[in-house]
């Protein structure tokens, strides 16, 4: 009798910490990992001395330029044989949205742009892989909190994202994600 409810306390316990991975913890941990880390999607956007700018480009940093968030400038050669180019500056206004830059040897900045920011919206599939101590997990992203650079500087104007990511499983911690 003792072995047997031993056995069954056991089984009780073993079931009850069993750390197979749902949907809800999926979204816990990636709802986590977005609050210390905030996921968003970005673009580029030169400014400096800008040369060899096409005319869509152009028109796209004129855009930008009647919603206040940059200026620019033609300027016209300054010697024999050099080019035209465009004097490109970020405003006040858009600052908030800039993630990154880097300047080059050219006086260019290449600036990352926030356009939106990721807010999971849906856990799709979810496939453990037990030989890893992974989980391969399918996210459906919303894009929320959209930038005054949204509409001119993202190409996919869907409100949606799909992106496959891996979630690891430890002794300790159990599943985790954004370690």
């Amino acid at each position: 009798m003792k072995k047997l409810i031993a056995v069954t306390a056991f089984s009780l316990l073993a079931l009850s910490c069993s750390d197979k991975l749902s949907e809800s913890k999926v979204e816990k941990l990636v709802n986590e990992c977005l609050a210390n880390k905030p996921s968003y999607g970005t673009n580029t956007l030169q400014t400096g001395k800008v040369n060899y700018l096409s005319k869509e480009a152009v028109a796209t940093y004129e855009q930008l330029q009647s919603k206040g968030l940059l200026t620019i400038e033609e300027k016209l050669p300054e010697e024999r044989y050099s080019f035209k180019y465009h004097l490109i500056t970020l405003t006040d206004k858009s600052k908030p949205f800039v993630t990154e830059s880097k300047t080059n040897s050219n006086n260019t900045t290449v600036n990352s742009i926030r356009l939106y920011t990721k807010k999971i919206d849906k856990v799709g599939s979810i496939q453990e892989i037990p030989s890893m101590n992974m989980a391969e997990v399918k996210i459906i992203y919303k894009k929320d909190d959209k930038t005054p650079f949204y509409d001119e500087l993202e190409g996919d104007k869907t409100d949606f994202i799909t992106k496959n990511i891996m979630v690891k499983k430890t002794e300790n911690k159990g599943w985790v994600y954004c370690d």
